[in-house]
């Protein structure tokens, strides 16, 4: 009668499961017999939907979103781009307190990641400046996003 177990562990209410959590018992009927079930007869499982991630421990759950929107995605460039530039300021050899100008040429998605975190990527890299050039010719890959920086030092 394992297809009746099967249905009835499927059907479980979220009281049952905490129970079984619990290590406490069920009586559950199947095929007009009675069983005491015990977490030990079952495999909890917990998974989520598409585009969720779920994580447990003990009896308490997280279930985070994890669909990408615009903004996400915005702020995961503005994240990258800052990367690029301690790294651009590292291999220039700038002391950590040094100021600097940020020149960029980028697609029309790191324009607006520069518009909506101007701020962040600025004090993030202690840019004085942020401005857009055409002339740039070091080209960097961004989340996919072919950018061109250059960093210039604010004596």
């Amino acid at each position: 009668n394992i297809k009746e177990f099967a249905s009835k562990l499927e059907n479980l209410s979220t009281e049952d499961i905490i129970k079984l959590e619990n290590n406490e018992t069920l009586n559950m009927n199947i095929a007009g017999e009675d069983y005491e079930i015990n977490k030990d007869m079952v495999d909890i499982r917990i998974s989520s939907k598409e585009g969720f991630n779920v994580g447990a421990e003990n009896n308490n759950f997280v279930i985070l979103n994890t669909t990408l929107n615009e903004d996400l995605i915005l702020e995961g460039l503005a994240r990258e781009c800052v990367s690029k530039v301690q790294q651009l300021r590292k291999s220039s050899n700038f002391n950590i307190v040094d100021r600097i100008n940020l020149y960029y040429l980028g697609d029309e998605d790191f324009d607006k990641c520069i518009s909506k975190f101007e701020k962040y990527i600025k004090d993030e890299t202690l840019a004085l400046s942020i401005n857009k050039d055409n002339s740039l010719t070091e080209s960097f890959d961004l989340n996919g996003h072919n950018v061109k920086l250059k960093v210039e030092k604010v004596d």
